[in-house]
C-alpha cells in the first residue's frame, strides 16, 4: 500500500516538474524572441503608434511647406524652382534604397536629387553627392533659396549626404537605410551639426 502511495506521489511530482519546465521554457522562448526581434508586444504597439504619428507629422509638414512655397514662389515668380521641389515632395514617403533613383525602386539621397533634376529641370546631374557638389555653385547659408542643395557630413565623410532646401529651414531628403523620403529641419541639432555647405544648381 505504501509503495502504491509512493509511486503516485512520485508520478505527481514528475507531472508538476514537467509543468514547471514547460512554463519556464515558454517564458524563455518569449524572452528570447523579444530580444531577437528587438521588441515585445507592447514595444511593437508603441513603435506602430510612433510610426503612425510620424506619418501624421510628415503630412502636416508637407501641407505647411506647400503653403509656404506657394507664397514664396508666387512672390518670386520662379516656376522651375517650384517644379523641382514639387517633384521631390511628390515622392515623400518613398523608401530609401541604396543606388535607387526612381519612385518604383526607391531612392538614395543623390538618387532623389538626380531624378527630380532630370524630370523637372531636364538637368542630368551626377549620381553621387560629392560629384553633384563639385559641379554646383556654393552659396551662403544665410542666402538660401528654394531648390538649393544642402550637403552634410555623415560619419566624418564630407559631402556624403544631400537634400533639397524647401523653405523656413525645412528640406527634403532620403535619409538612410530603413527610412523613407521625408521632410526634416535644419533647426534640429543633428542636422545643424552635420550641415557643411549649400550649393545651387538653378541659376
Amino acid at each position: 500500500m505504501k509503495n502504491i502511495e509512493i509511486n503516485n506521489n512520485l508520478k505527481l511530482d514528475i507531472k508538476i516538474a514537467k509543468l514547471i519546465l514547460n512554463i519556464l521554457s515558454t517564458i524563455a522562448i518569449v524572452f528570447l524572441l523579444s530580444i531577437v526581434t528587438g521588441c515585445s508586444t507592447l514595444d511593437g504597439r508603441n513603435k506602430t503608434k510612433q510610426y503612425y504619428n510620424r506619418i501624421l507629422d510628415q503630412k502636416e509638414l508637407h501641407s505647411t511647406v506647400k503653403n509656404s512655397l506657394k507664397k514664396s514662389i508666387i512672390k518670386n515668380k520662379i516656376k522651375k524652382l517650384y517644379s523641382f521641389v514639387n517633384e521631390a515632395l511628390n515622392n515623400l514617403g518613398k523608401p530609401y534604397n541604396f543606388g535607387g533613383k526612381n519612385p518604383r525602386d526607391g531612392f538614395d539621397c543623390s538618387g532623389l536629387i538626380h531624378y527630380c533634376a532630370k524630370k523637372a529641370l531636364n538637368i542630368n546631374l551626377p549620381r553621387t553627392s560629392k560629384k553633384i557638389a563639385a559641379m554646383s555653385t556654393p552659396v551662403n547659408r544665410k542666402k538660401l533659396q528654394t531648390g538649393d542643395l544642402l550637403f552634410f557630413n555623415i560619419n566624418r565623410n564630407r559631402y556624403s549626404h544631400v537634400g533639397i532646401y524647401l523653405c523656413d529651414d525645412f528640406f527634403i531628403h532620403s535619409p538612410g537605410t530603413g527610412k523613407h523620403v521625408e521632410i526634416s529641419s535644419l533647426k534640429k541639432i543633428y542636422w545643424s551639426k552635420k550641415f557643411i555647405a549649400a550649393h545651387r544648381i538653378i541659376k
